[in-house]
């Protein structure tokens, strides 16, 4: 089964301080026919026999597509899998006038989930994001107002934690609104240090969030270390590691040329050999980080070590275990799709009413 993250596009009309694109491939116009690609790859999967999972489209930022296209890139997706199809977007280009036109092109709302990324309310979503706020909740709320499945993913970082109070009602205001949210530990210069780790891994238990954080739900490519697995495949035609990987020496495969087994089987032993504190295999919390994300590491350890190290104390001091937290996890993946289906027949009723009064 081949699970996707589909790179759309390699422009983006912010410059968020924590991007994971390099410059070159922030800047100008995008001449890549994102479309296209994508059905040479569902082509491609076809003939070589390969079934296709879920699959995620993404960028830089999707949203600069003509909703036309990326509207009718979900529904071939959708068409060939039965599956929600992903699109993460910044939001700042979504509105009414924007999802009248992707609406065009879909057989219904249902088909899509969309995750908006917001970092905390204003001041500090536009610490690294830029002036990017109100766009961005504007579009959400669009989104929300229409019956779109929707999530928020929400990049957490040591700016965060010096005003965690007011994130943390940030937060408590959406669940309040029975909005689905994640959170991202940020990597490199931007990260927590290890006692805002430790502050942001106590507020985590004790508000209840724990199992919200990508780092703690199963199946997360993290939680494999070296043996992590991702594929993010360009509409240029490249394969990179992942998204944080996602630049010209990166690129390990061309898709275009190998088949996709040879992809998979290279992106299985891109990082066997990546460097790994020997210490961490005597930490008590190895089995639930295995040293952490290959390319975020730090001295060699898990960008996120002394959360994982606090929450595992915590849970285990309160008579949980944190690696079965983890493994049930699942459900919420589970109740998530179960949800999203009900929805989609929800939204076919809509669309035809709407289109029938």
């Amino acid at each position: 089964m081949l699970n996707i993250f589909f790179a759309v596009n390699r422009s983006c009309n912010l410059r968020c301080r924590y991007c994971y694109l390099p410059l070159e491939r922030r800047s100008g116009g995008d001449t890549i026919d994102a479309e296209a690609a994508l059905i040479d790859l569902l082509a491609k999967a076809e003939r070589e026999g390969m079934p296709i999972g879920s699959v995620h489209l993404h960028g830089a930022e999707p949203g600069l597509l003509a909703p036309e296209a990326l509207g009718r890139m979900a529904s071939m997706v959708h068409q060939r899998t039965g599956r929600l199809v992903g699109i993460q977007s910044n939001g700042t280009m979504i509105d009414a006038a924007w999802l009248d036109r992707l609406e065009t092109a879909m057989p219904s709302r249902g088909i899509v989930k969309i995750g908006i990324t917001l970092d905390g309310p204003k001041p500090i979503h536009e610490t690294m994001r830029g002036r990017s706020f109100d766009r961005a909740s504007a579009g959400l709320a669009e989104l929300n107002r229409r019956g779109y499945q929707t999530y928020v993913l929400s990049c957490v970082g040591a700016h965060t934690a010096e005003r965690l109070d007011d994130y943390a009602g940030w937060v408590d205001e959406l669940v309040t609104r029975r909005q689905f949210l994640f959170f991202q530990m940020l990597a490199g210069p931007h990260a927590m240090n290890a006692g805002q780790q430790e502050r942001f891994a106590d507020w985590l238990f004790d508000s209840g969030h724990v199992w919200r954080c990508l780092g703690f739900q199963a199946g997360l490519c993290s939680l494999a270390g070296n043996d992590c697995f991702w594929l993010e495949l360009g509409a240029d035609g490249m394969a990179y590691s992942c998204n944080k990987g996602y630049a010209a020496d990166r690129a390990f495969a061309d898709w275009r040329e190998s088949s996709l087994a040879e992809v998979i089987a290279a992106r299985r032993r891109l990082y066997a050999d990546h460097a790994l504190d020997p210490a961490c295999q005597d930490c008590r919390a190895w089995s639930l980080c295995h040293g952490g994300c290959p390319l975020e590491r730090f001295e060699a350890q898990a960008n996120d070590c002394a959360l994982r190290l606090r929450l595992f104390d915590r849970m285990r001091a309160d008579g949980q275990d944190l690696g079965a937290f983890i493994a049930t996890n699942r459900h919420m993946g589970a109740a998530y799709y179960a949800r999203a289906r009900s929805l989609d027949a929800v939204s076919r009723r809509f669309d035809a009413n709407r289109t029938n009064p």
